[in-house]
């Protein structure tokens, strides 16, 4: 698994609830409350990984939850470290905070989450067919306040776009067995 070095720190806020009007996408929706939502997200709908990356991450023996996501392929990747045949690029993001949000008022507790899955996710799959970033962005509420979300960005590269898939799909699960194995450690 190939990781990003960078972890930007985003400065626009990102209000919750929000609410979104084009087709391809869907508003807020509070899946730990609301798990039945989750068939009405479209990005859901297209790729099962991240509907059960999802599912599970809002249910409630996780430590966790979500507040937005987005799903893509592209072709004609390119990338000075990636061979040039390896153009398909499967990505997606997913908005992750804990389910407990005073454990993210400051960043701390998700630059140690980040450190700890670096090492997880370099064991979890040992080559470069997986790339991985974080960013954080404050996020607001006018009820619950302030707090940091983490974004989670997944890339699958392959020759094909199956290949691609595949790739992102197994980085996807691999960050769900280590958010799913971290809420049975941590209690926040």
């Amino acid at each position: 698994m190939w990781f990003s070095d960078k972890i930007e720190i985003l400065e626009k806020p990102l209000g919750i609830p929000y609410s979104r009007d084009d087709e391809g996408s869907h508003s807020y929706e509070n899946l730990r409350e609301n798990p039945g939502a989750l068939d009405l997200i479209p990005e859901l709908r297209k790729a099962r990984a991240l509907h059960e990356f999802v599912k599970d991450l809002n249910s409630h023996p996780s430590i966790f939850q979500s507040f937005g996501c987005e799903k893509w392929i592209n072709f004609g990747y390119s990338h000075p470290r990636v061979p040039p045949e390896y153009s398909f690029h499967s990505g997606s993001y997913v908005d992750i905070a804990f389910a407990d949000l005073n454990a993210c008022r400051s960043q701390q507790s998700l630059l140690e989450l980040i450190d700890t899955y670096r090492l997880y996710g370099s064991k979890c799959i040992e080559h470069n067919m997986v790339q991985v970033m974080f960013n954080m962005r404050p996020t607001v509420n006018f009820h619950w306040g302030n707090w940091w979300t983490l974004e989670f960005w997944n890339y699958g590269l392959g020759r094909t776009e199956q290949e691609a898939e595949h790739w992102w799909a197994e980085g996807v699960r691999c960050f769900k067995q280590f958010l799913m194995e971290r809420s049975t450690v941590l209690v926040y």
